[in-house]
């Protein structure tokens, strides 16, 4: 039976028997070629150990020699897509698999993503339409069309997909919520970004992602008062993240953005950072957590020492001790 065959292909594989693996893949091929499952398990062998000119060899060589099937093309394209074909290569590879089901939802995204990178809004417009038309509940042709209206300065038609994709779905995983969130942020509705993911820590208030997505979408849209308390509560729900570093870094961003003078005043960064940690608790955190870490870029000549010796002063005036540099 194939899954037989699939069995014994994942335990030659794992025990690296590379020549042995390809050989029953072969025998696999033959007998079951009109199956997908069977070319996404070859793709997954080939994936670690064969060039793209390899993959896409094979590949072509199978469109060959099974036309009716449109698995390889699919995997030309997965292929091509992620493993650094130009865009000339997988806008042909997807345009090939939509001449044989011009319905594929892989196709279409892809054409329509590729179109768009190419500057060929008008076409990719088109696609994305045809994506949202087909499969009205996948959020990835939403957002293209969303991203293509904003590019366009059409803002009202923008937050009217948004709007309309939030009020025909229903929410029920964290995921979903954090997608419609993400349209709406995109579609510049921040209010509407904020309240969904509000209501999704509500709701499943131990997912970091949603928590997460909130801190950043309070920063990017000016609610920083907001935003450090959801900081503070991504901290908490996993303290080991390793967007912990990122979290306590938003916190400066909070005051650098407050500051009237547009710049950070250091000293008053430090306080609210201390300020910050009083209300984080310490649950099993690796030590080098308990450390700030402060990185520069892009300053003048003595800019970086300045900054650094300043943070220090300006910790070491709020109560912080133990401070290395």
């Amino acid at each position: 039976s194939i899954e037989a065959y699939l069995m014994r292909v994942e335990i030659e594989f794992r025990q690296r028997h590379l020549i042995d693996t390809e050989t029953t893949f072969n025998l696999l091929l033959a007998k079951f070629s009109h199956k997908p499952v069977v070319w996404r398990a070859y793709a997954r062998f080939i994936a670690g150990h064969k060039s793209l000119e390899e993959k896409v060899c094979f590949w072509r060589d199978a469109c060959e020699e099974h036309p009716e099937s449109l698995a390889p093309r699919l995997e030309i394209l997965r292929t091509l897509h992620s493993d650094g074909g130009t865009n000339q290569e997988v806008l042909a590879a997807s345009k090939t698999l939509l001449e044989l089901d011009p319905e594929n939802r892989e196709g279409i995204l892809r054409t329509a993503q590729y179109l768009k990178m190419e500057g060929a809004t008008l076409e990719a417009f088109k696609y994305f339409q045809l994506g949202a038309t087909l499969y009205p509940a996948d959020v990835k042709f939403i957002s293209g069309l969303i991203s293509m209206h904003m590019s366009a300065d059409q803002i009202d038609e923008a937050r009217a997909l948004a709007t309309e994709f939030d009020l025909r779905t229903i929410s029920s995983s964290s995921e979903e919520f954090i997608s419609k969130a993400s349209l709406f942020h995109q579609a510049e509705c921040n209010d509407k970004a904020v309240s969904v993911l509000t209501s999704a820590s509500r709701k499943f208030p131990d997912n970091f992602n949603c928590q997460s997505l909130l801190a950043d979408i309070q920063i990017k849209s000016g609610r920083y008062h907001q935003a450090l308390k959801s900081v503070i509560a991504s901290r908490v729900i996993d303290p080991e993240h390793a967007q912990t570093a990122k979290h306590y870094a938003r916190v400066h961003a909070f005051i650098a953005f407050v500051s009237k003078s547009g710049n950070c005043d250091l000293h008053g960064a430090s306080q609210v950072f201390l300020e910050a940690a009083k209300h984080i608790p310490i649950v099993t955190a690796p030590p080098s957590l308990s450390h700030l870490a402060l990185v520069t870029s892009t300053l003048g000549a003595g800019g970086a020492e300045r900054q650094v010796a300043n943070t220090i002063r300006g910790l070491k005036q709020s109560g912080a001790d133990s401070l290395k540099l």
